[in-house]
């Protein structure tokens, strides 16, 4: 009984460590001015295991590719996707998001694509 108690404890506190979301380590590989004055952004990022983006927009839809682990997409109006290594997805602009690492051990590294005005932020996060 007590084992049980233990084990489910321990699922508890992993769902409750992916249900918070964490704002992942990023940075920018690339940012530069185009000649028609739009932006062209390259981001990393990468998430722990069994942790989550925070709900979040983009001003600019952002083109991603998975480098290595598997995401689960979270796209309003959108059924929940769930993309692996070497696959790509697309987050439409101004659609809130979100992207989950639901894998136990492994770590989810993305980059992320995305052209925009320069004024613009790269994302905004959802209240």
């Amino acid at each position: 009984m007590r084992i049980f108690i233990a084990l489910s404890l321990l699922g508890l506190i992993a769902f409750d460590a992916l249900a918070q979301s964490s704002d992942p380590p990023s940075a920018f590989l690339l940012k530069e001015m185009q000649e028609d004055r739009t932006e062209v952004r390259m981001v990393t990022s990468q998430f722990a295991p069994n942790t989550a983006s925070p709900w979040h927009i983009h001003p600019a839809a952002v083109a991603i590719y998975v480098e290595t682990g598997t995401g689960v997409w979270e796209i309003e109006g959108k059924p929940p996707k769930t993309v692996s290594a070497g696959q790509g997805l697309l987050e439409p602009a101004n659609r809130r998001s979100r992207v989950m690492n639901k894998h136990a051990t492994q770590v989810l590294k993305l980059i992320s694509f995305q052209v925009s005005d320069p004024a613009r932020p790269f994302s905004i996060q959802y209240k």
